[in-house]
């Protein structure tokens, strides 16, 4: 029973559950963000591999970056997400067996290894459950008197979390507090808890100022500057609910947003720098702040879990709940960690209004893990007496719950996370790879399924197909890195993109929609736009733009 319980047995198990799926299912990013990250870190997006992944601090984009141009034909990138999940719960399960907690907590562990690498595949999860295996590890430090040095894992576990992503570490640490505050309130060991902590804290304290001073000189040219800015207001904006334009059509129009530019700014098409500057996304935000005021959030949210299956996922750390209730020990410590799931879960999704998965999942996952934490070490129990059936019959209740869960969200993105839709634009695939001398701009809800949905991670290879592909709305536009792909390419005015469509020699326009397109140029530059050629390829349509003087 020790050496199940060693580390290096848990890293092997942790690790199988992770991998095998990679060589038997076909294994997706959760989201399109991962998908860009990883061709910008392969060297697909630009000329070169870049560490600037805009997401992930510089360092991890540069530890990247010297791997892909060490060893590019493999996926570095996946295999960062991969190995810290499987490091992760390698040690989250091996604090669960060392506080011999019920086992129902090493079932669930066990259970959401297995799950999160074919489900929830993404930079955000990582850093989560990253963020829970490094608390846990200085958690289970203190209460075992270890010595100073045998808490430096648990911190690099925490500077990795804020490495792949700064703002996850903070809500895990809030998840935690209730368990660190339970041993600050042992008088006996207040002192050596207290020394410890605040060493631990030091060296975390050092390892994010370090990190933060890293990416800072990274990111301290005026173009890299200017990009950020930019890129904080348009995400002020864009990462908020949309805000109907007829309810404010007259606070739209006063900050110059006519209803085509509000058209083309929800499909994600907004590189035209004269009609969606800083400035005008700023105004753009501000109004979406006077659309959602506190009273109308509460609102939407209720609404939102009234009609959206994936919100019942809140009732999970409910049920974990009562089993954990049934366990012996201080009940308002596990209730405060209840309630602080609840309150960071309810925060997080007013903030944006939106229910993410990438959020809601591993922060619930992590908050089971602390409750189970937060009770006692759990006796040695022979037989099976009421109270274990009881746990027994909650557990598998819960797992019932997941289980529908998983399949219900299997169902819900079957459509996208296949290859079915990846064939689907194989000839337009063919098409542009057939000419490089031309430019595509290729819209948003075409650039997904051409480049992101449907394709595993094994299939995202180093390409030169991003040198005369562009996307007319990304969280990377603006950056240097896509005036270097611009540069290479016919463009006259990358700031103002789709203005460089009217009349361009070589330049055409991906969509499913032209009209979307050529209705806010009508409007915008006093033109009249037509198309002079439109060729359909699968569900695309490959459009050629001219223009008369509008009279």
């Amino acid at each position: 029973m020790k050496r199940l319980r060693s580390f290096p047995a848990l890293l092997l198990l942790s690790s199988l559950l992770c991998v095998l799926p990679c060589f038997f299912l076909d294994i997706f990013y959760m989201y399109g963000d991962d998908y860009l990250m990883n061709y910008i870190a392969n060297g697909s997006f630009g000329s070169t591999y870049s560490a600037h992944l805009i997401f992930m601090q510089y360092p991890a984009g540069l530890a990247l970056k010297g791997l892909y141009a060490l060893l590019p034909s493999v996926n570095w990138y996946a295999a960062l997400l991969i190995g810290t999940l499987a490091v992760s719960f390698a040690v989250i399960h091996y604090v669960l067996l060392q506080n011999r907690v019920h086992i129902a907590g090493i079932i669930f562990s066990i259970l959401v290894n297995a799950a999160v690498v074919p489900l929830f595949l993404t930079f955000t999860v990582a850093a989560f459950f990253s963020a829970c295996a490094g608390l846990a590890l200085v958690l289970e430090g203190l209460k075992k008197k270890a010595s100073y040095a045998r808490l430096i894992p648990g911190v690099l576990l925490m500077l990795l979390s804020y490495l792949i992503r700064s703002n996850c570490l903070l809500p895990v640490c809030a998840l935690a507090l209730p368990c660190y505050a339970a041993l600050l309130l042992r008088k006996e060991d207040r002192m050596h808890v207290l020394s410890r902590l605040a060493a631990a804290g030091a060296l975390l304290l050092i390892g994010l100022v370090v990190i933060r001073a890293s990416g800072n000189a990274a990111g301290s040219s005026d173009d890299w500057k200017s990009y950020f800015a930019y890129n904080e207001a348009r995400s002020a904006y864009l990462d908020s609910p949309e805000v109907p334009y007829a309810d404010f059509a007259g606070e739209f129009r006063e900050a110059g947003l006519s209803e085509e530019g509000w058209l083309l700014l929800h499909r994600w098409t907004f590189c035209e720098k004269d009609s969606f500057s800083e400035e005008k996304f700023s105004s753009f935000a501000d109004i979406a702040r006077q659309a959602y005021t506190k009273r109308f959030r509460l609102r939407y949210l209720l609404d939102t879990f009234a009609v959206s299956p994936n919100c019942y996922l809140l009732i999970l750390p409910g049920l974990f709940l009562l089993l954990v209730l049934l366990l012996p020990g201080k009940k308002w410590l596990r209730l405060a960690t209840c309630l602080m799931l609840f309150v960071i879960l309810a925060a997080l999704t007013a903030i944006r209004l939106r229910f993410l998965l990438r959020v809601c999942v591993p922060l619930a996952a992590d908050g089971i893990i602390f409750l189970f934490l937060s009770s006692p070490s759990a006796p040695e129990v022979k037989g099976m007496n009421p109270a274990r059936i009881l746990r027994l019959l909650i557990l598998a209740a819960a797992g019932v719950c997941l289980i529908f869960f998983f399949r219900g969200y299997q169902g819900a993105v079957a459509s996208l996370r296949s290859r079915k839709t990846a064939a689907g634009y194989t000839k337009l695939r063919e098409e542009i790879d057939k000419h490089p001398e031309r430019v595509y701009i290729v819209e948003s809800p075409i650039y997904v399924h051409l480049f992101a949905w449907g394709h595993t991670i094994d299939e995202i290879n180093s390409t030169d197909v991003f040198s005369h592909v562009i996307r007319p709305g990304s969280w990377d536009n603006f950056s240097p890195r896509y005036y270097e792909i611009a540069e290479n390419t016919s463009v006259r005015d990358p700031d103002n993109l789709l203005s460089s469509l009217i009349d361009g020699e070589g330049i055409y326009l991906v969509t499913e929609d032209e009209n979307y397109v050529m209705n806010f140029l009508t409007v915008e530059k006093g033109k009249e736009i037509s198309a002079a050629s439109v060729k359909k390829r699968g569900p695309a349509r490959i459009v050629r733009l001219q223009s008369e003087e509008a009279s």
